[in-house]
């Protein structure tokens, strides 16, 4: 019962797509989705009428080594539910009903009560099409730390990268999986049995150890860069420029870490630049072009304090904005502008301070508390240059937007017109939203081509959803 309740907290929040339409049996598949990314397709690029659909990647981490898989996902009908016209509908239907036999017209709360009839009968009763699931799986011998698809123009769409826990960093061209995925009826699930597939390109014994970070230039072809948890990172460029890369030559490690690289993040306007982040509790931004024993250009140490730092995000549209998360639970914007200006005026770049030193790098421009655990995982919108969001180790999902302040006088406007209204102490004005309702929650991602649809990924599966109150932005 506590988890039904929880579940339906959570959906209130939001215009939940997924997950409460999947057959039974995937439950135990999803259940094991440890990382995720989004796939490209060739559906228009800015689609916002109903139904969706949706490719995913994701690796799972099972309990015995050979029931792992690295798994393409289609999710196809993808609806309003509850929130839906239908549903509309249906509810207003009933109230027509009960006022004519002389009886109340259904709550709000019976409507939520009654929400899972709804997604689960709406799109039948309408005569449409259910929605549908299909997944492809590449058998594997070792869980999935991360999955990353290439992304880009320059990138061919079929390459996936993914490290795992044997040590290695492998990249598969998933042409053969995206065509039958694309093959498979509309109207009937299929998932067959996890077949092996070669890699066409791995990392050997180029890593000392097993890692996370992982990362594709959206601007380089191939390019490809890998972080471990020794403090290796290296960066991969391809042999030749063809539509997949058929072999890679990697890098000798970038040398500046200290601890392990956590997450990794190319510049969306410069194909040699990257920022890299570690338990080393420092941000570093590298140029190719130089040697990387020769350290990176711009050390912003310690980040987070004495935390941590966990993840990395750069801004495609505010090109200029880094975004990051640590085990502080913090949501951290930096301005690389000021980064520069503060490295031009001391005459070099910023350098690393002291272990003890409490001293926050210049740049940055707003510290959030966003979670009551560490950040796991955070992404900016790429419709939004202001807005991003973030997961924690509070099982939630938040999206925040950077442009919001409080404003006494609204508040205040607010409470004559709609009764006393009081923020939650300690709540941040720049909260826009929080989904809630799963378990372990490790990554969440927004839809490149679908302007605020978030997918996440947890311990108990994955959500599809669309932020009611993000839309008015895009």
């Amino acid at each position: 019962m506590e988890r039904e309740r929880k579940e339906r907290r959570g959906r209130k929040n939001g215009r939940r797509l997924a997950s409460h339409f999947l057959p039974p049996d995937h439950h135990s598949i999803l259940s094991l989705l440890h990382s995720l990314d989004v796939l490209a397709d060739a559906l228009p690029s800015h689609r916002t009428a109903f139904p969706h659909t949706v490719y995913l990647a994701a690796g799972t981490q099972a309990g015995t080594a050979s029931a792992n898989t690295l798994t393409l996902l289609r999710l196809g009908g993808l609806g309003q539910g509850r929130h839906g016209d239908r549903a509309k509908r249906r509810r207003a239907k009933r109230a027509a009903t009960a006022r004519a036999g002389g009886e109340a017209p259904p709550s709000s709360s019976d409507d939520d009560d009654d929400s899972d009839a709804l997604d689960s009968s709406d799109d039948s009763d309408a005569g449409d099409a259910p929605p549908t699931f299909h997944s492809r799986s590449i058998a594997l011998t070792s869980g999935v730390n991360r999955v990353r698809a290439a992304v880009g123009p320059g990138n061919a769409p079929n390459l996936l990268a993914a490290w795992t826990e044997d040590g290695r960093v492998r990249v598969w061209d998933t042409a053969p999986l995206r065509a039958s995925l694309d093959a498979a009826p509309s109207s009937k699930p299929t998932n067959p049995k996890p077949a092996p597939l070669r890699p066409v390109g791995a990392s050997g014994a180029a890593h000392a150890a097993e890692g996370f970070g992982l990362a594709w230039s959206p601007l380089a072809h191939g390019r490809l860069a890998s972080g471990d948890c020794a403090g290796g990172l290296r960066v991969w460029d391809p042999t030749e420029a063809a539509s997949t890369a058929a072999s890679w030559i990697i890098s000798a490690p970038y040398v500046g870490h200290t601890a392990s690289v956590e997450d990794i993040a190319w510049s969306p306007t410069e194909p040699t630049v990257l920022a890299s982040c570690g338990v080393d509790r420092g941000i570093r931004i590298w140029d190719t072009r130089s040697p990387g024993s020769g350290g990176p250009q711009v050390t912003l140490c310690p980040a987070h304090g004495a935390a941590d730092v966990n993840v990395l995000a750069w801004s495609a549209r505010a090109t200029f904005m880094l975004a990051s998360g640590g085990d502080d639970g913090a949501l951290k914007a930096w301005d690389l502008r000021a980064v520069a200006a503060a490295a031009a005026a001391a005459g070099a770049p910023p350098q690393k301070a002291s272990p003890s030193s409490s001293t926050t790098p210049p740049g940055v421009v707003a510290t959030i508390a966003a979670h009551r655990g560490p950040v796991t995982s955070v992404a900016w919108s790429p419709h939004e240059a202001a807005v991003l969001l973030t997961t924690g180790g509070d099982d939630a999902c938040a999206v925040w937007d950077l442009a919001l302040e409080r404003d006494p006088d609204e508040e205040a406007s607010l409470g004559v017109s709609a009764g006393p209204v009081a923020a939650p102490e300690g709540l941040p004005p720049q909260l826009l939203f929080l989904h809630a309702g799963q378990s372990q929650v490790k990554e969440g991602a927004w839809h490149p081509a679908i302007p605020g649809l978030v997918v996440t990924t947890a311990g108990d599966g994955f959500n599809v959803f669309k932020p009611a109150n993000v839309g008015c932005l895009l």
